[in-house]
């Protein structure tokens, strides 16, 4: 994985990708590779890190650090810092280094014009079908927008439930009996 890493890193680095309508090295190697485009974009970013990150590069390439933890580290480590993280990605599970990556990147957050607009770009709802006929929703929101959307949810959910209990009921009911 390290190898694929550095030669996805290099290949991006060189634009090998560019041209023919991709829109992003995911987007490349989503059609060439089979790798799912967010995927690749998250290799890539991460892989674009690691050279600023010697420490971990050498241990994800000794085969001590998983992708999994490449990918939640290069999110967060500095060139000051890449020691303490590679340790970290050395002892830590994946979940728990996710964990304390997601914790370290809110207490580090900077809160500048840039860095709101960031976090206003990464914002995203996509909404797909299953197999089933039923359809997937995923949604990336800041706390208040998905606070607004779960209440709406829970209240369409429970408002489902009463109209199909109550048509359940008059389903059920023989004539002369009183409403409910």
């Amino acid at each position: 994985m390290a190898a694929l890493t550095e030669t996805l890193r290099e290949f991006d680095e060189a634009d090998g990708w560019h041209g023919a309508g991709f829109r992003s090295i995911g987007h490349w190697a989503d059609i060439h590779l089979g790798v799912a485009s967010s995927d690749a974009n998250r290799v890539a970013h991460a892989a674009s890190r690691l050279p600023e990150l010697p420490q971990l590069r050498a241990a994800f390439a000794e085969g001590a650090v998983s992708l999994d933890k490449v990918l939640a580290v290069a999110r967060v480590a500095t060139a000051a810092t890449d020691a303490r993280f590679t340790h970290m990605a050395r002892a830590a599970s994946v979940a728990q280094l996710q964990r304390i990556c997601a914790e370290y990147r809110r207490a580090t957050a900077r809160d500048t014009a840039e860095e709101h607009e960031a976090r206003r770009r990464r914002r995203e709802v996509s909404a797909r079908p299953v197999d089933d006929g039923l359809v997937r929703i995923v949604a990336l929101l800041e706390t208040d927008e998905a606070a607004i959307v779960l209440s709406a949810l829970d209240c369409t959910r429970r408002g489902g439930m009463a109209r199909r209990t109550a048509g359940t009921r008059r389903a059920t009911a023989r004539p002369g009996d009183a409403p409910s």
